[in-house]
């Protein structure tokens, strides 16, 4: 995520999703430290407190950075957030969702030795958690007839890795929803963007 020099985002309201990760803490990083109001979500709110600490000594400028606890994979925990969101802000710029889980395990396994929890797992917060996630804030971004979407996906999403089906599965079905959602939403002035690091 790039942006032309001088670029001041005051005013705007980013939320990233995953924050506390490795790609989530980059991105919410430059976004603060472009002035943007960034809305900070992870699983706990205790993994995100170092954070918003650093964000906030790194550039005191910028407005405080806003923290919500919310399990993407869930849809009363989306719907939380959702109604949490639209008390507090009257506009979403940008929605970045890095949330991703490679395994559940510490090996590799064959798809023959691969139960159905960790399938579902990996498939409930890869894909499913992109879908939620999405769909709880297309309205918002239908209503005010802009807005942009960012969705993580993995050069895994573009091809198979033995040993490792469920995760490539997920990843490469968050490239077509993203596709899918792209071509749904561009009338409305929405932007879904899929990024393969």
């Amino acid at each position: 995520m790039t942006f032309p020099d001088n670029v001041n985002l005051r005013g705007s309201v980013y939320l990233v999703a995953g924050a506390s990760g490795g790609i989530g803490k980059s991105l919410s990083t430059l976004l603060h430290s472009l002035n943007a109001t960034v809305v900070l979500v992870d699983l706990s709110t205790e993994s995100l407190v170092d954070l918003v600490d650093d964000l906030s000594k790194s550039n005191p400028n910028a407005p405080k950075p806003q923290v919500f606890a919310a399990d993407i994979s869930s849809e009363s925990s989306l719907k939380d957030l959702t109604t949490w969101y639209s008390a507090h802000f009257q506009h979403i710029n940008g929605l970045i969702n890095c949330v991703g889980l490679l395994r559940t395990g510490e090996s590799l396994k064959p798809i023959s030795e691969t139960s159905l929890s960790e399938w579902e797992t990996i498939i409930n917060v890869n894909l499913t958690g992109t879908f939620l996630l999405n769909r709880a804030f297309i309205p918002i971004m239908q209503k005010q007839r802009f807005g942009d979407i960012i969705n993580i996906s993995s050069v895994s999403g573009t091809q198979g890795r033995a040993f490792d089906g469920p995760y490539c599965s997920s990843k490469f079905g968050i490239i077509g929803l993203s596709e899918s959602i792209a071509a749904e939403v561009s009338s409305s002035g929405i932007r879904v963007q899929c990024l393969l690091p």
